[in-house]
């Protein structure tokens, strides 16, 4: 993510080193509002990030990579978010992980239970969640809500019955 405006944009790409400049380090911020939990439901149950992949498998590093999905601290505004006012995220202990490769995957599924939970129970403020990558060299684009609409970034809530 750069100083640039990213409103509008059809892309949420998540890279560490990719061009081998600082510049170059990407995350992905995501909001989605929480519906209330059923009246016939005895509470929540678990919660899943959905995230399709955008780069057609065309990407410059072969491998896996490890996606990171944090719990976003403190308030931003897509409108106006660029690289030096981004949100912190607190990566552990309620980091959750998928493992990816934009070659041969369509799509990634990131259980975000904990945070979630975190927001039904108000343990703490539903601020969105942000996403990121420890593997050097691996880059992945994903559709944002302005892209592929089918495949755009989706959160999915299940409750207890």
């Amino acid at each position: 993510m750069t100083s640039k405006d990213y409103l509008e944009t059809i892309f949420l790409e998540v890279s560490l080193d990719y061009g081998s400049t600082p510049d170059d380090e990407r995350k992905i911020f995501l909001k989605f509002s929480l519906p209330s939990i059923p009246n016939y439901s005895t509470g929540f149950k678990s919660a899943t990030l959905f995230l399709a992949d955008a780069s057609g498998g065309n990407t410059i590093y072969d491998g896996e990579m490890t996606l990171y999905a944090g719990e976003v601290l403190n308030s931003w505004n897509e409108n106006t978010l660029n690289w030096n006012n981004k949100p912190n995220v607190l990566y552990t202990p309620t980091v959750q992980v998928a493992n990816y490769d934009p070659r041969t995957e369509k799509f990634t599924l990131i259980n975000v239970s904990r945070t979630v939970s975190k927001w039904y129970s108000n343990q703490s403020s539903n601020l969105g969640l942000g996403i990121t990558t420890s593997t050097s060299q691996r880059y992945a684009s994903f559709y944002s809500k302005e892209g592929y609409q089918p495949g755009s970034a989706a959160l999915s809530v299940a409750y207890e019955w």
